[in-house]
Parts: C-alpha cells; sequence; structure tokens
C-alpha cells in the first residue's frame, strides 16, 4: 500500500499573493449578502384586524333593525276599526254632542185687522149708503134685529154685504150709525143700525135703486 503523504510534496508557506486573493474575496462576497434582494415575508393577517372583518362580530341587519312585518299594522285589519278581541275603543266626545239652546222666535208685528169703510152717495131717492163697491145697500124690513131670514133663493137675487172674520166696518162722512156682523156662511154679514144690508143683482151700476119697495119689504138703506 502506498502512503499518501510519501506522494505529497513539502507544504508550501502562503504568500501576501494568496492572503490579498482571500481578502479579496470575502470583501466580494459580504457585499453580495448585503446588497442582495430580500425576499418578502408573506404578510399574516392581524388577530385584531381578523376580528374586526369577521361577520359575527358586526350586528346582524335583521335584528338590529325592527321587522318590517312588526313595524306595519296587518293588513288583515283595517285601521279605525274595531275587531273581537280587541280593547274596547273609547269613544271620542262629537262636536255636535253639547245640545245647543233653542233660539226663541222673534215676534213679528202684529198684523192690523182689515177695515171697511162704508159711504153715502147722493141718488135720485136721496142719499143711500154704499158698499165698498160703489152699489146702493138695501135692507128687509121683515128681518129681526142683527139677524136675516134671506136665504136659498131669496139670499141669490139680494146677496148678502158680507165681510171676513175679524174685519172692522166704519161710516164714511156723513154716516154717524153704528155697523156690527153677525156670522154667516163662515163670513160675517154687516148691520147697520141693527139691520141687515143686500145689494141687489138688478142694480147694474153705481147710483142704480131698482130694489127699492119691491115686495112691500125692500128699502134702500139711508144713512
Amino acid at each position: 500500500m502506498i502512503d499518501p503523504s510519501a506522494t505529497r510534496g513539502p507544504a508550501r508557506p502562503i504568500g501576501l499573493v494568496g492572503v490579498a486573493v482571500v481578502a479579496l474575496a470575502f470583501v466580494v462576497a459580504c457585499s453580495s449578502a448585503t446588497t442582495a434582494p430580500s425576499v418578502a415575508a408573506p404578510a399574516t393577517s392581524s388577530p385584531v384586524a381578523v376580528a374586526s372583518q369577521s361577520p359575527a362580530a358586526s350586528p346582524s341587519v335583521d335584528v338590529a333593525s325592527p321587522s318590517a312585518d312588526a313595524a306595519s299594522p296587518s293588513p288583515s285589519k283595517a285601521p279605525g276599526r274595531y275587531y273581537a278581541g280587541d280593547p274596547t275603543p273609547t269613544p271620542k266626545p262629537t262636536a255636535g254632542s253639547t245640545p245647543k239652546p233653542t233660539p226663541k222666535p222673534t215676534p213679528g208685528p202684529t198684523s192690523k185687522p182689515a177695515s171697511i169703510v162704508v159711504k153715502s152717495r147722493s141718488t135720485s131717492l136721496g142719499t143711500v149708503l154704499v158698499g165698498p163697491n160703489g152699489m146702493t145697500l138695501y135692507t128687509r124690513k121683515s128681518d129681526p134685529a142683527n139677524g136675516s131670514t134671506c136665504s136659498g133663493g131669496c139670499a141669490d137675487s139680494w146677496p148678502p154685504f158680507l165681510v171676513k172674520t175679524g174685519t172692522v166696518v166704519s161710516g164714511g162722512s156723513g154716516v154717524a150709525g153704528r155697523f156690527a156682523t153677525f156670522s154667516r156662511s163662515g163670513k160675517r154679514q154687516v148691520t147697520y143700525k141693527g139691520r141687515a144690508l143686500y145689494y141687489f143683482v138688478g142694480d147694474a151700476y153705481v147710483g142704480d135703486t131698482n130694489g127699492q119697495g119691491l115686495g112691500g119689504v125692500w128699502y134702500v138703506a139711508k144713512p
């Protein structure tokens, strides 16, 4: 067997040149180490950030906001109406619940009763009484005081001098006798000095006295 050391030559001492080469290689190696780009480490999520982004950390929308169904009334119940099972509503007082005092009627002006004036007229028989229409008035000799026995056909020929109930009858100038009335056919027949007054159908014009003396009982009425 050959001894390795027998083939090696004697060790040569490292000169200055060798030291310089070694030093230069060291410097170059250090420079490369300092200028090499650093590899960025993968980002590690922060526990705080993960916790803030977790869905469990933020309140649920459904929990935080009131339910839409709970906020609005049930569509099966109309607002303002009462349903069985609901609390009994308290009735609200209405504006017309308080009775207003009945106003007292204002008394109107009192109407005056109607009035008629019996006048006199000069005729061929002298001064006679005439009605409001100007026609001659007559009396019947057989009539009782303040009454009449002329009816039916007699009244057709000798229409009674009638006025409405409540009418005041008075005499005009030169007529001083007293006038009165009595009930007849729902109206009032006028009397003068207690004698009932009539017209005559045979008189056609103002001033006629055609009924004078007829039947021996009919005569013109004089003041």
